[in-house]
């Protein structure tokens, strides 16, 4: 019995904590845009409601980020039995998008602390 216990804590499965990606509100700076026609959009802010990362239950390779939470009846929250596990999807959403979601704690429907928290929220311009 104790190697199972220490084969799990080697595998990251310790206890039963569950990891989601998720990004909390938070506001980004909209740099000013210059048309082709001459017309300038000023520099502004954006709040951007919190998130998190789904994937569609009928496709389930295919991953989106939705305001958190989402009602939406095809789509079902990613949820991340390893630490390692969660990494890799952060990874995978990183090199997708730029965007770096925190990995947060999960359990019985409720997101908790942060795991990590990210340096800067978007890398590619």
């Amino acid at each position: 019995m104790g190697d199972k216990i220490q084969q799990n804590r080697a595998a990251g499965r310790v206890g039963k904590m569950k990891y989601v990606l998720y990004s909390p509100q938070h506001t980004v700076t909209i740099p000013e845009i210059e048309k082709t026609n001459g017309e300038v959009i000023p520099e502004r802010e954006h709040t951007v409601s919190p998130r998190a990362l789904y994937r569609h239950k009928r496709f389930p390779d295919r991953r989106y980020r939705r305001d958190y939470p989402d009602w939406d009846k095809e789509t079902k929250l990613v949820i991340c039995r390893t630490l390692e596990e969660a990494r890799e999807e952060q990874e995978a959403l990183r090199n997708y998008c730029g965007e770096v979601f925190e990995i947060r704690s999960y359990s019985k429907g409720e997101i908790g602390p942060e795991i990590t928290a990210p340096e800067n929220r978007e890398e590619k311009t």
